[in-house]
């Protein structure tokens, strides 16, 4: 059986992430076809706490869960942690006297309350006075209106979260208004400025990014590169130390450490040591997203015809977000790092070319989404069932959440 639940992040005023929400994502081959709300929040609350499991998918984060009329009438939340998840609900939910007592019982168990892409109308000022969060959205909302509500709902202490933000811009706009949490996905989307210089220290971090992908790698090279970064060198040394790496005897200096890896995965693991370095005023998220795209990649080739190309598709997945990182197009920063020609295709064309590539990396986007028709489209295409599919998508947000444990 399928398992997937999509997940977006909810960040904090310092970009830390506070939340998720849980998605439901309907398609070709799903039991729910999306216009069913009840069956599609049955079915995103069942994979969490039942199937895949809430420490996997939430770690010790909140999750904010659509709800639907039905479902905030019957009291069905009342068998779920208050303690994890939020109660959403949604716009099209009429505040009548069945909804506000259900609402009213769930918040004597604990539970906090938002209102999802909140509109201001006499009718839903009932929910306001039991609400936790107001949702807003910031690309349908005039600014003005953005403005008053969080002017007017701050001074009730209701906590203001501006969804939909798409750039660095609009997340500095909700937080000069008030707004305290921010969901979209402007990190992907990085703020472009002309000439914009690169810091020293990410700088070097594609120094040697570039000099860990060139055809013949120069050990010597690469270890002066890195021993001038005290954190990417101490991170390297951890990591390669580490139970999620699995060597037998510890590593003491970093030529010692690039001798034992062999260069196949040299190429790989210190392009997990940089990410971090080069994420390192963006949030956390960022670096946990291309990590468990660059596994889910790499899990992807080995079990398929791609097996000689794990190592390149894990770099796929790992640097797909790179454009946000250091803000810089895309394109230009894969070019710097001489990767195959259908690896940067995969990532920068759109649409992407019909190659196997870039099928990997559509799978990858598609789990993302919780996506079962383009799930089992891409998994058809490169040999693979969607339940194996499932197994590696959640092998790679275990892995990823220990190798940030590290």
């Amino acid at each position: 059986m399928n398992v997937f639940v999509g997940r977006q992040p909810i960040f904090d005023r310092n970009l830390r992430t506070y939340a998720y929400e849980l998605l439901f994502r309907s398609g070709a081959g799903n039991h729910f076809d999306g216009t069913d709300a009840v069956s599609a929040t049955s079915t995103v609350v069942a994979n969490t706490f039942l199937s895949i499991g809430a420490d996997r998918i939430l770690g010790d984060r909140r999750g904010f869960v659509n709800f639907p009329r039905e479902l905030l009438v019957d009291q069905g939340a009342l068998a779920l942690p208050s303690h994890s998840v939020v109660i959403e609900i949604l716009e099209t939910v009429t505040p009548d006297e069945a909804v506000l007592r259900g609402c009213r019982r769930l918040k004597d168990a604990g539970f906090l309350l938002a209102l999802d892409d909140f509109v201001h109308s006499p009718e839903y000022l009932p929910l306001v006075d039991l609400a936790d969060f107001v949702k807003v959205d910031f690309r349908a909302t005039p600014r003005a209106q953005c403005r008053a509500l969080a002017l007017e709902f701050g001074r009730r202490d209701i906590r203001m979260l501006a969804e939909k933000v798409e750039t660095q811009e609009e997340v500095e706009q909700a937080r000069d208004m008030g707004y305290a949490f921010y969901q979209g996905y402007f990190f992907a989307k990085p703020q472009i400025i002309a000439a914009r210089d690169v810091p020293r220290s990410k700088l070097n971090c594609l120094r040697i990014l570039r000099e860990v992908h060139a055809p013949a790698l120069d050990f010597a090279r690469l270890e002066d590169l890195i021993r001038v970064e005290v954190s990417l060198a101490h991170s390297l040394l951890r990591y390669v130390n580490s139970a999620a790496f699995g060597l037998r005897r510890r590593i003491e200096c970093l030529r010692h450490a690039l001798v034992v890896l062999g260069e196949r995965e040299v190429r790989k693991v210190v392009s997990l040591a940089a990410l971090p370095a080069l994420a390192s005023d963006k949030p956390h998220e960022l670096t946990r997203i291309c990590l468990n795209r660059g596994r889910l990649c790499e899990n992807v080739a080995a079990q398929s015809a791609l097996r000689a190309r794990a190592p390149e598709c894990f770099l796929m997945g790992m640097f797909s977000l790179l454009d946000a990182m250091i803000g810089r197009p895309l394109d230009e920063v894969l070019g710097e790092l001489g990767l195959a020609p259908d690896v940067c295709a995969a990532l920068t064309r759109d649409p992407p070319p019909a190659t196997p590539l870039a099928s990997v990396f559509a799978l990858c986007r598609a789990c993302e989404a919780a996506d079962p028709a383009a799930i089992a489209r891409h998994s058809r295409s490169l040999g693979l069932a969607p339940e194996t599919v499932s197994d590696l998508f959640l092998e790679a947000l275990c892995w990823s959440e220990s190798v940030l444990q590290v």
